[in-house]
């Protein structure tokens, strides 16, 4: 069995789709062309309002902490239980807490007026949100539409709208061309993925604030299809690597994002990632720290390093799954 396009990925359409109920979620608050700038709108506003110490997971985008550290000075990093929940003893009051619900889970924390909680909803944006009072949110939306951009923060900011969407269809074009070649040597994927980066860190390092409608779609499926295709995808995959991955612990109404390959070391787990790239299938790494860093977080650097999300995203059909599932089988790891 083949693959004849790359599965995993960025994401790749033909056109715009002027509909789309997933980001209709999103009432109010601002919206902006990336998540990283939708956090920074936030924790800018939480610095004039004289917040100094905040909490954020060790295991998290690096992208993450660079944001926090232009505005707070006193970072403490917390480490994760196995339920991908925060695991820390004490929070300090007049402090501010990031807290991350992981390739689709929906995480908890203890409510508390004293504490100002941000929860960043990047990775579970197709599940059904119960927006708290007592939260700020924001999130991405890169990961599971047709285009690399846009963000959201549940705060309203004065901003003048800025419209991106020339050089957002540009992109769009450049990106669904490249995924969709067929035959293509070493030396032209590296001269159009070379671009590609140049385009997008341009696009996502934007500080614009945007009209909700500049986005257009994310997709052009359902929110519950996507949600049908993503669980079949994944209950398969995990049906067939029983002793492979790493459980979520996710409930019913959790969409997954990614499936989770457990390695372990991190030299098998890049080896592998390699042998799944040449043969077309794309996983991402969550996420690359420092090893210093995580040297005293130890379930967040068995996250880090010894585990490989695997895509099972609603542009899949059960062809690619099963390929997936055999290129994974014939590999010992």
């Amino acid at each position: 069995m083949k693959s004849n396009f790359y599965i995993g990925g960025e994401f790749a359409a033909q056109k715009f789709y002027h509909y789309n109920e997933i980001l209709n979620k999103f009432k109010g608050g601002t919206w902006t062309l990336s998540g990283r700038y939708a956090l920074e709108l936030i924790l800018k506003e939480l610095r004039l309002k004289g917040y100094k110490k905040i909490y954020i997971p060790i295991y998290n985008c690096p992208s993450t902490y660079r944001v926090v550290k232009k505005y707070f000075k006193i970072i403490i990093f917390y480490d994760l239980n196995k339920k991908l929940n925060p695991k820390l003893k004490k929070i300090s009051e007049n402090s501010v807490f990031i807290i991350v619900n992981y390739f689709g889970l929906t995480n908890r924390i203890k409510n508390s007026k004293k504490i100002y909680i941000i929860e960043d909803l990047t990775h579970s944006v197709l599940n059904k949100i119960e927006f708290r009072k007592n939260h700020t949110y924001f999130a991405s939306f890169r990961k599971i539409g047709v285009f690399n951009f846009g963000g959201w923060s549940s705060l309203s900011f004065n901003h003048n709208l800025k419209s991106n969407i020339p050089y957002m269809e540009e992109y769009r074009k450049k990106k669904f061309n490249y995924l969709r070649k067929k035959n293509i040597s070493n030396i032209e994927e590296k001269n159009l993925l070379k671009l590609l980066k140049r385009e997008d860190k341009k696009l996502i390092s934007s500080k614009a604030c945007i009209n909700k409608a500049d986005i257009k779609s994310i997709t052009n499926k359902s929110e519950s299809e996507i949600r049908i295709i993503r669980n079949k995808n994944y209950n398969y995959l995990k049906r067939k690597l029983k002793n492979q991955y790493f459980s979520l612990p996710l409930k019913n109404s959790d969409t997954p994002l990614f499936f989770i390959l457990k390695f372990s070391n991190i030299k098998i787990r890049n080896n592998f990632r390699n042998i799944l790239k040449k043969n077309k299938i794309f996983c991402p790494i969550f996420w690359e720290i420092n090893n210093k860093k995580l040297k005293s977080f130890t379930h967040s650097k068995f996250l880090s390093q010894n585990t490989l999300a695997v895509p099972i995203d609603h542009r899949m059909k059960m062809s690619d799954t099963k390929y997936v599932v055999e290129i994974i089988k014939n590999y010992d790891f």
